[in-house]
């Protein structure tokens, strides 16, 4: 076999790869979802303010869906989805939140402004409506975009509610994501 011909194949095998990849759906290590977290995040793109908190609920969504809250939680995962509150919760505290307050306090009141506003009941239909937006047109077949928009719906109630119950803001904050208070 030459040289080209070997190139010719390999460049194919390489096209046939990519296009087949890009057809299946994208799931995370933990995730069972149908739309990769990357995805959901740039779902969150233009909802104004609240724009990092709902890229921490889609990261949250694509890190939890499909576990059982009955068992304990991989703490590697829950530190992978306590990081991404480290933005808003910095944020809150540039903008002056907590006037005066050491880093701690500060942290708790950031914390709880965000618990507070992802506890809302518009916030979680909110959510997933932005969510969903990540199944619209990722699939040919409707069937499966629906399916896609199910387990998004299915999986933000729960995962909110665990995340409330298990880590309110001093938690969080002594959490090795959040460093801000000492355990």
């Amino acid at each position: 076999m030459t040289k080209l011909k070997g190139a010719a194949i390999l460049g194919c095998l390489v096209v046939a790869g990519a296009t087949l990849l890009s057809s299946l759906p994208a799931s995370s290590a933990t995730s069972f979802l149908l739309v990769s977290g990357q995805r959901l995040a740039k779902a969150c793109r233009g909802t104004g303010a609240t724009e990092p908190i709902c890229k921490f609920v889609a990261n949250a969504v694509d890190r939890l869906a499909g576990v059982d809250f009955q068992q304990p939680v991989d703490e590697t995962v829950v530190y992978k989805m306590l990081r991404k509150l480290r933005g808003p919760v910095k944020k809150q505290v540039k903008q002056g939140c907590c006037g005066g307050l050491n880093r701690c306090d500060a942290c708790v009141h950031a914390v709880s402004n965000v618990e507070a506003y992802v506890a809302t009941n518009g916030s979680v239909h909110m959510f997933s409506d932005t969510l969903q937006t990540a199944c619209d047109g990722r699939f040919g077949d409707p069937v499966v975009t629906a399916e896609c928009k199910g387990q998004i719906d299915d999986a933000i109630a729960p995962i909110i509610d665990w995340f409330l119950a298990n880590y309110p803001p001093v938690i969080a904050c002594q959490s090795r994501a959040l460093r801000a208070c000492a355990p």
